[in-house]
């Protein structure tokens, strides 16, 4: 994105200049947007489950904020769509999901049982 052209405003562009910048703007506004979004469910050091993975779709429930909403993980690797399956509990770690325990129900299972 050539971002020299608000310096060069006086120099006659022509508005085929700028209308290719606004364009490649809004492009860049709305892709980092998107990124943000997906960003905003990943918080370092958390434990996620993995309440259902469908066709390459991995829900996640933050557990450790024991957040009321599930959110669509549209962004794993390959690999980490291996270990991703219903029930999975991921740990989000260095900015990636890593395979914390694959048995994450027994997990909230246990800790409800101990806050009986």
């Amino acid at each position: 994105m050539d971002l020299n052209i608000f310096k060069n405003l006086e120099n006659n562009n022509t508005n085929e200049e700028l209308e290719s910048f606004l364009d490649e703007l809004n492009n860049y506004i709305e892709q980092n947007s998107n990124n943000l979004e997906e960003n905003e469910n990943r918080k370092e050091g958390h434990l996620y489950l993995v309440t259902e993975d469908r066709n390459g779709e991995v829900y996640l429930w933050d557990y450790t904020d024991k957040s009321e909403i599930e959110f669509v993980e549209k962004n794993l690797p390959p690999e980490v769509l291996n270990f991703a399956t219903e029930g999975a509990m991921l740990e989000f770690k260095d900015g990636e999901y890593i395979l914390y325990s694959p048995n994450g129900y027994d997990i909230v299972d246990a800790e409800e049982d101990s806050n009986i």
